[in-house]
């Protein structure tokens, strides 16, 4: 091994190692900082549900010291939770997690292509005390972005995909969001139904609650609404008042914000008379970009629908 490989060597590059390995490190490095045998079988039961065989979890042995092992946990949760939240990021949750991209070079050098990666992510929660750890791997990703350059980066390609598994696999597990007040404060809130209330006392209600409001006709009481009653909407968001006796529901055209930043996007989504939210994930941060949207450019939907636009942080590491 030379000075170059030595190098290379200390940030990953030349080694190989399979996923049940990288995950086996990655445990130990904030369990503790215990060595343990992965299992692919958590037990076994019989058809009455006794417990025949429960896989052995006993440490092999301490590989890094507790003290070190409860400072990777608070570094790896600022990856996530730093810099306005990263692309594992989900709101309520503490979320510790990396990304990895490498560089397949043996195939490369076989086949004379330049442009094979192995994207991956390892994330853990909760970060203070894991009880849940997911590594992802997207072998030779082949996506691009709207520029046509290939999406390869752990943090764009694999990090989306474990933050939609966790948000799912916590509350399975009874773990449920604990938010802080910043969160709190950008926290969805149910529409207060005003139909058939007078129009003034309708604006009075849903300025109190939070809302803004756009009203269509000449009447002067709330034959309908949309959003609808109850539905979970952003805070600020603006309520559609439809106050004629013959209702016809105005719609308007989704545009196309992948690709824009934060500001430009919530910008081109309310100036179509939609509203907007942000998605779990990076959001207002300097770099994250419109990554997909929960309705499709073109797409028709009646004034007030509440756009979803999942953002991805191009400079996550």
């Amino acid at each position: 091994m030379g000075l170059v490989e030595l190098a290379s060597c200390s940030f990953g590059q030349s080694n190989s190692v399979t996923p049940i390995q990288m995950i086996t490190a990655y445990a130990a490095v904030i369990n503790g900082g215990y060595l343990l045998r992965p299992h692919v079988v958590e037990k076994i039961v019989d058809a009455n549900g006794n417990v025949i065989r429960t896989a052995d979890t006993a440490p092999r042995r301490q590989v890094i010291s507790d003290d070190v092992s409860a400072q990777m946990r608070d570094i790896l949760e600022k990856v996530v939770s730093g810099n306005g939240g990263g692309n594992a990021y989900i709101k309520g949750y503490r979320i510790g997690g990396k990304s990895g991209t490498g560089q397949k070079l043996e195939k490369s050098r076989q086949t004379g292509d330049l442009d094979l990666y192995v994207a991956s992510y390892c994330a853990f929660a909760p970060a203070n005390d894991p009880e849940l750890i997911m590594l992802c791997m997207v072998d030779e990703p082949k996506g691009r972005d709207a520029g046509g350059s290939l999406r390869y980066y752990g943090s764009m390609v694999a990090a989306p995909v474990v933050a939609n598994v966790l948000k799912k696999a916590l509350p399975e597990l009874g773990y449920f969001p604990e938010y802080t007040e910043q969160e709190l404060a950008v926290l969805d809130k149910a529409v207060p139904d005003v139909t058939g209330q007078i129009l003034e006392d309708a604006q009075k209600k849903l300025e109190k609650e939070d809302f803004g409001y756009r009203i269509v006709g000449k009447g002067d009481v709330v034959r309908e609404q949309f959003p609808n009653s109850l539905t979970a909407v952003p805070r600020g968001s603006v309520i559609v008042l439809y106050t004629d006796d013959d209702v016809e529901t105005e719609y308007v055209t989704v545009p196309d914000v992948v690709g824009c930043s934060a500001s430009d996007a919530r910008y081109y989504i309310e100036s179509a008379g939609l509203n907007f939210k942000a998605g779990d994930g990076a959001n207002a941060t300097s770099g994250a970009t419109a990554y997909a949207q929960n309705y499709d450019a073109g797409t028709e939907v009646p004034a007030g629908t509440v756009v979803e636009i999942t953002f991805i942080n191009r400079t996550e590491g």
